[in-house]
């Protein structure tokens, strides 16, 4: 996320970015919530796509990215 949002977002352009996963095993999730929202003056939509994986034991990917796709006016679909 960001490497898209500094690198190809423009103020002149709408962007979609689309992030797939299935685990987050960063330990903040305030920090990364916090860098998107300074990284994403130009309004990109942020959606997220996560894989169940039956032999994870957290669904942390799951709940940082409902919060970034929340904020961003994105879309979080579980698969």
């Amino acid at each position: 996320m960001v490497r898209a949002l500094t690198d190809f977002q423009s103020s002149t352009k709408d962007m979609s970015i689309y992030v797939l996963g299935d685990d987050y095993s960063g330990g903040d999730f305030d920090g990364v919530i916090e860098a998107v929202r300074k990284l994403n003056s130009g309004g990109a939509r942020i959606n997220a796509i996560n894989f169940i994986n039956p032999s994870a034991t957290t669904d942390r990917f799951s709940i940082l990215m409902r919060e970034i796709a929340l904020e961003n006016h994105g879309t979080l679909i579980t698969m």
